[in-house]
């Protein structure tokens, strides 16, 4: 049955309604097979289709149904609805088709039918930039008696489909491609006619799109303050014929509730209107029933056919025992009136930067019949477990305000990454002496913004980032990597020769999934910077086709698994160096980012004899998107989509100047010079990269390419960056007409 939640709020009469998904009818094919207003885009995959009118044979809605056509029959002739991904992700029909519980159901009609059986089945299939990938399966046997060429009732449960439904959708699409989903069937070999109409998607399940709907309760406190008085209130079907308001075959309409425990999930017969709602008002009502507070029930009205009333006993006849004739409503929910405190507005999660104060850090709203009382709580693992109730979480102390509606955070350490929710009482519930439960609020975030991870190779690899002694994470040399006077800051940088030389920093090391269980909940995976200085000594060339030399990694077996890595690449002819950044989560991957268009002069690092500063910033919110944000000296050079959000703890050790792919073995040595390494778990602004840059070499950084004259912006390195000069006029030249680039 369709469940319908109907919440309430404290009040002497209160009306509030919050309904489901509603069904949504995807074809009725009325308005002819071109036309671009209706619902009904479906098509044919082995099908030939057409909108006829066979009146009282294969109609079952207004005068169309769909005429399909197999000349050969056999296996897997289907209908498709198609669903294009950026214009339905989030629209209509994308939520309804991926709802638990989904029902594709469609009236069927089959006029010629070889070998005399049909199987029903579902049917998907998405486009060319994702696949091609098809599934034609589930197939369910049509009952002989189906095949007397009228109109059947057909549902097919969509659960099946949602697995491969979702990972299309969520796959990468940039090229407008579509995904099919649909009716497939499978007969006898030889022409196969088949009529379908009136396709609904029920979102929770099978229902008759002409039952009674629109569900609201009012209610106000008896006098006896334990219970309510309750009027029950919806409106009758429709007329299936589009005739009157209401369907004029209803006579009467009985009323289903359940008992309000969780022991006994039936509906009972409650009583009946006792008379027929007409055929212009359909507004219909119940009671008042007398129900007790805090508590929730179900309830259902059955519109009683002419000629298929029936005799019922009150708490005694079961919703189940309805006579099919009859059009039986969905089951609605709604809690009675509360003396228990109700959570209006959850906390929500914060970040705040290291040492600065939120005052509130988190707030609460609560109504309540009886006055309030609030503590906070903090939790290292995200579970409820009160101290004061034997379990291990601390409560907030007074003067931080543990014991009101609002806590705040002073002076913010890394202590105070951690969870934190709050437990509402009155005097209804266990804290204020009364019999009902305490009520707990979500439990939310904080992260504490810093620099979680900083390596200035003094000669040492130690690592002096973290405010917390027993956070730091100092590394070991493996084949006895160096230090070079040559440096940026301070006096030694890291020397690696490319060949076996690298800095092993564990499996705690930063960035990574922090918070137990909090899918990287401020480590730095989910949010973060990383920044350094290099002079590269020569241009990667391991790895095949795709040279990379990693500057900071760390990568989990298996595939998607949490995985990230930090560095520079080349192409196989060995003429440029870009830095290559991607962060993959345990659900997707992030960004590849390549720094600058092919037909530009290639830019080149290795044995430039210069110190580059290299950044990478993640996410950026941009519009609507989160961006992956890639520098190189001071300057904003690429960007990319970034989609990763769930992270594992680190299964291989964190490393600078190799990469370990999945604990096979290092690889990818970085052949170079490395100073001042540093990790952070938020994203800095683009002025504090470029300022880094302008302080260490004078040089200004360009942070926002986009700038009136920035298309003739072709060489944008050195002192051409973010301007536009005879640098850029020379490359023009170089360039002019190659591969399509014109002024």
């Amino acid at each position: 049955m369709k469940k319908v939640w109907c919440l309430f709020c404290l009040g002497v009469v209160l009306v509030s309604n919050s309904f489901a998904l509603d069904p949504l009818l995807i074809g009725n094919f009325e308005s002819g097979q071109s036309s671009p207003n209706r619902y009904d885009l479906w098509y044919g995959d082995g099908l030939e289709i057409d909108d006829v009118t066979v009146p009282g044979k294969t109609v079952t809605r207004g005068a169309f149904s769909l005429k399909c056509t197999s000349s050969t029959g056999g296996w897997g002739p289907a209908l498709a609805y198609p669903i294009n991904e950026r214009e339905d992700k989030y629209g209509l029909v994308y939520p309804l088709f991926a709802n638990d519980g989904a029902v594709l159901a469609f009236d069927v009609t089959f006029e010629t039918v070889p070998g005399g059986w049909v199987e029903i089945g579902h049917y998907t299939n998405n486009g060319a930039s994702v696949g091609p990938n098809w599934d034609k399966g589930g197939w369910v046997p049509v009952p002989a008696e189906y095949l007397d060429g009228l109109p059947h009732r057909w549902a097919i449960p969509l659960e099946p489909l949602k697995a491969s439904f979702q990972s299309v959708l969520d796959a990468p699409n940039d090229d407008g491609g579509y995904y099919n989903v649909g009716i497939a069937f499978s007969t006898g070999d030889g022409p196969f006619t088949v009529y379908v109409d009136n396709i609904w998607i029920y979102p929770e399940g099978l229902i008759d799109e002409y039952g009674p709907y629109n569900p609201a309760v009012d209610q106000e406190f008896d006098a006896n303050p334990d219970f309510v008085k309750a009027i029950l209130r919806w409106k009758a079907g429709a007329d299936p014929n589009d005739k009157y308001e209401v369907n004029p075959l209803i006579v009467d309409q009985y009323v289903f509730m359940n008992k309000g425990t969780e022991s006994d999930p039936n509906l009972y017969y409650l009583g009946r209107t006792g008379q027929d709602p007409g055929l212009t008002d359909p507004n219909s009502q119940f009671g008042p029933v007398i129900l007790p507070i805090n508590s929730t029930f179900g309830w259902a009205v059955v519109e009683a056919i002419e000629g298929n009333e029936q005799s019922l006993t009150e708490g005694v006849s079961t919703l189940d025992k309805i006579d099919p004739n009859n059009i039986i409503g969905a089951v609605w929910y709604f809690n009675t009136l509360s003396t228990l405190p109700i959570i209006t507005m959850q906390p929500a999660s914060i970040r705040i930067p290291l040492g600065q104060t939120a005052d509130p850090a988190f707030t609460i709203a609560v109504s309540s019949a009886t006055e309030a009382s609030y503590q906070w709580f903090s939790s290292i693992d995200g579970t409820i477990d009160p101290v004061d109730e034997g379990g291990a979480d601390p409560k907030i102390g007074v003067a931080s305000g543990g014991d009101t509606a609002s806590m705040k955070i002073s002076n913010a350490s890394s202590a105070y990454q951690r969870y934190f929710y709050c437990r509402v009482s009155n005097a209804a519930t266990a804290s204020g002496g009364g019999d009902f439960p305490d009520v707990y609020s979500n439990v939310v975030t904080c992260v504490v913004e810093r620099k979680v991870a900083e390596y200035k190779f003094e000669n040492n690899f130690a690592d002096t980032g973290s405010n917390v002694s027993g956070d730091l994470h100092p590394g070991t040399g493996i084949n006895s990597p160096v230090f070079s006077t040559d440096s940026v800051e301070g006096s030694y940088s890291l020397s690696l020769n490319g060949i076996d030389q690298y800095v092993d920093l564990g499996a705690a090391a930063y960035p990574k999934a922090a918070l137990t269980d909090a899918d990287g909940i401020g480590g730095g995976l989910d949010c973060g910077s990383v920044l350094c200085w290099i002079k590269l000594n020569s241009i990667p060339t391991a790895e095949g086709s795709s040279r990379f030399a990693s500057i900071l990694s760390s990568i989990n077996a298996g595939w998607p698994s949490t995985q990230f890595e930090f560095g520079i690449g080349s192409n196989a002819a060995s003429e440029y160096t870009d830095t290559r950044t991607f962060i993959i989560g345990n659900t997707a991957q992030s960004a590849w980012v390549a720094w600058r268009p092919t037909w530009v002069e290639n830019f080149n690092m290795a044995g430039d004899g210069q110190w580059h500063l290299l950044a990478v910033v993640w996410p950026v919110l941009a519009g609507q998107s989160r961006q992956i944000h890639v520098y190189v000296d001071g300057s904003l050079i690429a960007t990319g989509d970034i989609v990763a959000d769930r992270f594992s703890a680190w299964e291989n050790n964190m490393l600078i100047g190799a990469a370990n792919p999945g604990g096979s073995g290092p690889t990818r040595y970085f052949d170079g010079l490395i100073d001042n390494l540093r990790v952070y778990n938020y994203a800095l602004t683009p002025q504090t990269i470029a300022q880094e840059y302008y302080d260490v070499t004078g040089k200004s950084g360009c942070i926002y390419l986009d700038f009136i004259g920035s298309n003739l912006n072709v060489d944008n390195t050195g002192t051409s960056y973010c301007r536009v000069d005879i640098a850029d006029f020379a490359a023009l030249a170089q360039n002019w007409l190659a591969d399509g680039f014109y002024p």
